[in-house]
C-alpha cells in the first residue's frame, strides 16, 4: 500500500509540518520554516508571522539536480522554475550562493538525533 495514497480522516484533518530552524550569522536571529512533505522530492513551505498566519512560500515544489552542472538545483513549481547555486566544500558543508555567487549568511540550524539509550536516560535531541 502507498502511504501517500491513503487518505484516512487523521490525514486528511492534520497536516505533518517538520520544522525547520534558520539562523542569520549576521544577526544570529532565528525563524522557523515549516516544511510539509506531500510526495517523495515534492513540498510545500510556510513561514509563520507574528499573528500566528501561515504564509505559503513555495507549493507543491519539487527539488532534482542539474543534470548540466552538478554544483546547482533546480527548484519547480506550477508557476515558475529557478535554480539554487551551492557549493560543497571540504568539509562536507553545503553553503548556499545568491544570485551574484557570494555566500548567504544564512543557515539551517542542525538537531542532535537522539540515540537509544539517551531516550531511555531522558537526554533530548536539540
Amino acid at each position: 500500500m502507498d502511504p501517500w495514497a491513503q487518505r484516512d480522516m487523521f490525514r486528511m484533518n492534520h497536516k505533518s509540518f517538520r520544522p525547520v530552524e534558520l539562523v542569520d550569522e549576521e544577526t544570529g536571529t532565528e525563524d522557523i520554516i515549516l516544511v510539509e512533505y506531500l510526495k517523495e522530492n515534492v513540498f510545500n513551505a510556510y513561514h509563520k508571522d507574528e499573528n500566528g498566519f501561515m504564509n505559503s512560500i513555495l507549493l507543491e515544489a519539487e527539488v532534482e539536480m542539474n543534470p548540466d552542472r552538478p554544483d546547482d538545483l533546480i527548484v519547480r513549481t506550477k508557476s515558475e522554475t529557478f535554480k539554487v547555486d551551492f557549493y560543497l566544500d571540504s568539509n562536507n558543508i553545503v553553503t548556499q550562493l545568491d544570485y551574484e555567487g557570494a555566500p548567504l549568511n544564512i543557515y539551517v540550524k542542525p538537531k542532535k538525533l537522539v540515540t537509544e539509550e539517551e531516550a531511555d536516560s531522558g537526554a533530548t535531541g536539540v
